[in-house]
């Protein structure tokens, strides 16, 4: 799958493959890091593993993280709802966390991670939730499918942060951009949006 590892001493990355609810494989990404308490990472819609760097350098030495990282924005058929990316997070849990752990989740890995308590109790002996798709509404979509402008994005994605000129960097701007320029994975942040909202969990 696309993407960059994180690039700090004593991060392992590995890629994986999972089986989604349409029964295709999905190229996905493990990565691990720290020591300590157990913890699972799952990023959101426009996000990667990448994003947790910041994070990860402040808790690397209390918490040993386990992130999920999917290929969101390219995911198919039933796969692209929050049940799939729900059931290709079931899978990644069996394989590579099935003790029981903390569970942190961003925006539409918020949503997710409240999946997992739901369903799997005894699996989450802490939920950390930012902004949590399913329960805080603050979406993207919309407009996605009229080719926004940089401007846009630079307020629309701003919105979701405290202090948008210190997160909305250039690099992060022209990937978000080329995200939502891409017909298909327009098609795919909206469809997952549209799921996210159907279940709403407040």
């Amino acid at each position: 799958m696309a993407g960059t590892g994180i690039s700090l001493p004593g991060a392992v990355d590995i890629p994986v493959t999972l089986t989604g609810l349409s029964g295709r494989p999905v190229a996905a990404r493990v990565t691990t890091l720290g020591q300590g308490r157990p913890l699972v990472m799952l990023h959101g819609m426009l996000a990667t593993n990448i994003h947790w760097t910041p994070l990860l350098q402040l808790i690397q030495d209390r918490w040993r993280c386990t992130m999920l990282e999917l290929p969101l924005l390219e995911l198919e058929e039933e796969d692209c709802s929050i049940d799939g990316v729900t059931a290709l997070t079931h899978e990644f849990i069996n394989r590579f966390a099935p003790e029981p752990q903390a569970y942190l989740g961003s925006s539409l890995g918020g949503h997710t991670a409240l999946r997992i308590a739901l369903e799997r109790p005894s699996n989450v002996t802490a939920l950390i939730l930012a902004g949590a798709a399913g329960v805080v509404e603050n979406p993207i979509s919309g407009s996605v499918a009229l080719r926004p402008s940089k401007d846009w994005i630079r307020d629309r994605v701003g919105a979701m942060f405290h202090d948008k000129d210190k997160h909305i960097t250039e690099p992060e701007l022209e990937r978000v951009y080329a995200d939502l320029s891409d017909r298909r994975k327009a098609r795919a942040i909206v469809k997952l949006t549209r799921s996210s909202r159907k279940q709403y969990m407040g």
